[in-house]
């Protein structure tokens, strides 16, 4: 079995060990789950130990697979750029069982597609995006990097998001829209045009938060 640990404890992250639980029960001993890697929490939670903090984990000489449980796009890249100059550490791809993925789909490192999702086929996805519960992801669309999908969002054929976007609950994104880097789109969004860099947009259809 692979050892992994799940960096994050909080909701997200107590959902990502639940995942991981049911890949074992799929394919039995895939992952030995380590338990949690946080800077706040201690002790036992939901029966998985706080192994150790960031800088624990910076400096392990053990090979070892983490999962990134943070939601926020930032907080993602950032950790990232800290640990990856360890080099024992790896970012496998955490995919649900229930999801059927096409061999015409492509995957970076690190992304996560949680219980429930539905993907099309040429789809390309680069490094640790989360594709949170019962979303829909269209075909050729395209996902950068550090994206967040929350629960039962739609991504349309052909849409592409960039880098650190946040797509808010029950979203639906029209067709063939690129949404550019740093974007937020509130929770309950329709967006049917594309979204410059740096805006936080939200609204059916979607407008420009000041």
């Amino acid at each position: 079995m692979n050892k992994i640990l799940v960096y994050g404890a909080g909701g997200l992250g107590r959902g990502i060990i639940e995942l991981l639980e049911s890949i074992n029960k799929s394919n039995p001993n895939t992952w030995e789950i380590l338990g949690f890697v946080d800077d706040q929490a201690t002790g036992l939670i939901n029966e998985y130990k706080v192994w150790g903090d960031s800088e624990d984990l910076l400096n392990t000489e053990e090979p070892m697979s983490v999962v990134l449980a943070l939601g926020n796009p930032k907080i993602k890249k950032k950790v990232y750029t800290k640990l990856k100059n360890n080099n024992k550490i790896s970012y496998p791809n955490i995919i649900h069982p229930s999801v059927e993925i096409s061999k015409f789909n492509n995957m970076g490192i690190g992304n996560v597609i949680s219980k429930g999702v539905v993907m099309s086929t040429n789809i390309k996805l680069n490094n640790f995006n989360l594709i949170h519960y019962n979303s829909s992801i269209g075909h050729d669309v395209v996902l950068g990097s550090y994206n967040s999908v929350f629960p039962l969002t739609s991504l349309s054929g052909y849409v592409v998001l960039n880098d650190e976007v946040e797509v808010g609950a029950n979203s639906t994104i029209l067709p063939s829209m690129e949404i550019n880097n740093n974007v937020i789109i509130g929770a309950g969004s329709v967006v049917n045009k594309n979204i410059k860099a740096d805006n936080t947009v939200a609204g059916v259809p979607v407008k420009k938060l000041e």
